[in-house]
């Protein structure tokens, strides 16, 4: 990634070193992807412009980071500290504090209709219809009670819902934390196992939830070995309906570093690992079965009651 890169190149020219160099790039270490690497090295100057990021970075961490700590540290004489991230993250919290703070809520009103076991809330203009008043919300509704109603429309509409994304190392540690509740660092460290010792994960510092278009080829295999059990049936389901090629997984454009965590071409055999660490494995090797499945459908309805003065909507 780009701090590797950094401190290579930093050495490389530390020491004068002048030669044409080849570059290996992989993402898992299991042997048949570092043989692959090394079948496929490429020029190192692909990648000067990582490296001349990652300068832009230290040089901002030194600036800003340093400099700037130390000054708030003199000035006020107290230990305080500034970052290039921490800085400008810390003014978007203050300001949504400020926002939260200076917020003044209103009470308002809405009226709800029951019928057939359904919910409908009143409308007005095509919004849902807000009274602050409250004597004028009892008015009304001691009105509505007099009147009748009739259902006006029904539109039933197909929707789909796409798989989720594969996971980057954020996101998996959000859902073992829902889920399990490990702590991030507990996380990292199972992952970074799964990674370097079993070699059943790649490379888990991502923050990408995609993969390079390169990687298409290898996805038959590392659906078969990475599957067991109950998931082994939904790995061949993929595989017979044809592996998706899309763009929601395969797109290069959002891959940085690293593309996100999925499981190698090793085959697993779960019953080496401990039960938070096949916890986190599962929920890796779901995600990356749930992301080559058909879109979910379903059915929504909205419904339309009421009469020339009023109008009630609910969907199901």
């Amino acid at each position: 990634g780009r701090e590797g890169e950094l401190v290579a190149r930093w050495i490389i020219d530390k020491v004068g070193f002048k030669k044409p160099m080849k570059r290996l790039w992989i993402s898992s270490m299991t042997d048949k992807a570092i043989k692959e690497g090394f079948k496929s090295l490429v020029d190192a100057k692909n990648y000067n412009r990582l490296y001349d990021a990652a300068v832009a970075r230290a040089c901002a961490d030194w600036l800003v980071g340093l400099n700037v700590s130390r000054a708030l540290t003199v000035k006020f004489n107290a230990s305080l500290s500034a970052g290039r991230v921490q800085t400008p993250t810390l003014s978007l919290i203050v300001e949504r504090e400020k926002e939260i703070k200076n917020f003044v809520p209103k009470k308002y009103y809405q009226v709800h209709l029951k019928a057939y076991g359904n919910d409908f809330l009143l409308y007005k203009n095509g919004n849902p219809y807000s009274i602050y008043d409250k004597e004028e919300v009892i008015k009304l509704i001691s009105k509505l009670k007099g009147e009748k109603f009739v259902c006006k429309n029904v539109v039933s509409t197909l929707k789909h819902e796409a798989p989720p994304l594969l996971y980057d190392l954020t996101t998996l540690q959000q859902d073992a934390n829902k889920l399990y509740a490990f702590t991030a660092k507990y996380t990292l460290d199972i992952i970074q196992k799964l990674y370097e010792g079993y070699k059943y994960l790649t490379y888990p510092r991502t923050d990408s939830k995609y993969l390079t278009t390169d990687m298409y080829p290898t996805i038959k295999e590392r659906l078969i070995n990475a599957s067991y059990g109950e998931y082994a049936k939904y790995a061949r389901m993929i595989i017979d309906g044809g592996v998706s090629n899309s763009k929601r997984i395969f797109n290069n454009q959002f891959v940085s570093d690293h593309h996100a965590i999925i499981p190698t071409e090793e085959k697993c055999v779960i019953g080496m690992l401990d039960s938070d660490e096949a916890k986190v494995y599962n929920l890796v090797l779901k995600r990356f079965l749930a992301a080559f499945m058909k879109d979910y459908e379903y059915i929504t309805h909205s419904v339309v009651i009421g009469n020339d003065l009023y109008e009630f909507r609910t969907s199901v």
